[in-house]
């Protein structure tokens, strides 16, 4: 992973397509695991950013027409 993730904000997080990937479709999941596990202080950041992101995807699921 790459290192400039350290210094995006929790803003900047969200809007990055590789983070979504991430939290949405699980890309690159054990690369982003041990990127966050061998950087403790960013896993805060990616803690709250996964939840908003997942707030978000919920909040756009299409409705039944029941």
């Amino acid at each position: 992973m790459k290192k400039e993730y350290l210094n995006l904000s929790l803003e900047e997080l969200i809007e990055n397509r590789e983070f979504v990937g991430w939290v949405l479709r699980g890309k690159n999941q054990k690369q982003w695991e041990a990127f966050v596990a061998e950087n403790p202080d960013f896993k805060a950041v990616t803690a709250k950013a996964r939840k908003i992101v997942e707030l978000l995807r919920d909040s756009h699921e299409p409705m039944s027409e029941e």
